[in-house]
C-alpha cells in the first residue's frame, strides 16, 4: 500500500471467486423471464443469451445514458432457480470529464501524478495506472471521492518502473462509479453499477 487510498496489485485480477474449485464458488447464471432497461436512448427489452443469465442491448447508444434516471425491470422466470422479479432505479452522474493529465503531458516518473476531473456526486472514482505492455499485470489502484482531484504517489509510479523498457509508456484509467444495491430475498440481491471512464497513455 502506497497511501491510504492507493494500493499495488500484482498478477492477473480475478473477477468473482478466488478459488473456482471451491464448492459453491462458481457463479450461478439465473434466468429471468425478461429484462428491460429504460431511461437511456433506445431503451427497452434486452436480448438474452442462449445459456441464460446474460442480457445485453443489441445496439447500445454512445453515450449510453443522459440526465434521466436509469431503471432495470426484471420479470421473474418460471424455472426452479429463476431470478426473482424486481425493479431498481439509479441516477447516473454526468460522464466523467478529465482535465489533467493529457496524453501529451510531460514524463511522470520521479514525481506524484496529479489527476484532475470535473467533480460530481458519484459513489467513488477509481484511478488505475500500469505499464502499457502486453502481459504486464502489475497495477496501481487508487480509490477516491468524486471531488475532482487526486495525486498518485510518486513511490507507486517508481514501483511500476521496475524492469521497464525505455520505450514503454504508462496506461492511465480514470473511472467514475455510481452504485445502488437492493436486497430481493434472503438469498438474492441486486446491484447496479453505472461506469464512465477515460483511458490514455502517458510517457515515462
Amino acid at each position: 500500500m502506497f497511501s491510504e487510498s492507493c494500493s499495488a496489485l500484482t498478477g492477473q485480477v480475478q473477477r468473482g471467486c478466488r478459488d473456482p474449485a471451491k464448492q459453491g464458488c462458481v457463479p450461478l447464471n439465473m434466468v429471468a423471464g425478461s429484462v428491460a432497461l429504460t431511461g437511456v436512448p433506445g431503451g427497452g427489452p434486452l436480448e438474452g443469451s442462449p445459456a441464460g443469465g446474460e442480457y445485453r442491448m443489441a445496439s447500445p447508444p454512445d453515450p449510453l445514458w443522459g440526465t434521466d434516471p436509469v431503471t432495470v425491470t426484471v420479470t421473474g422466470g418460471s424455472e426452479a432457480n429463476a431470478f426473482p422479479g424486481y425493479e431498481q432505479t439509479i441516477q447516473p452522474s454526468p460522464v466523467i470529464a478529465v482535465t489533467a493529465p493529457s496524453a501529451d503531458s510531460a514524463g511522470i516518473v520521479g514525481r506524484d501524478l496529479d489527476v484532475q476531473w470535473e467533480a460530481g456526486g458519484a459513489a467513488y472514482v477509481e484511478i488505475t495506472l500500469q505499464v502499457d505492455r502486453q502481459g504486464d499485470t502489475d497495477t496501481v489502484v487508487c480509490l477516491t471521492r468524486d471531488d475532482g482531484c487526486h495525486a498518485v504517489p510518486g513511490g507507486a509510479i517508481d514501483w511500476l518502473t521496475l524492469n521497464i523498457a525505455p520505450t514503454d509508456r504508462f496506461k492511465l484509467r480514470i473511472a467514475r462509479y455510481d452504485v445502488t444495491t437492493k436486497e430481493l430475498d434472503q438469498r438474492t440481491g441486486a446491484e447496479i453499477k453505472v461506469v464512465s471512464r477515460v483511458e490514455m497513455t502517458l510517457p515515462q
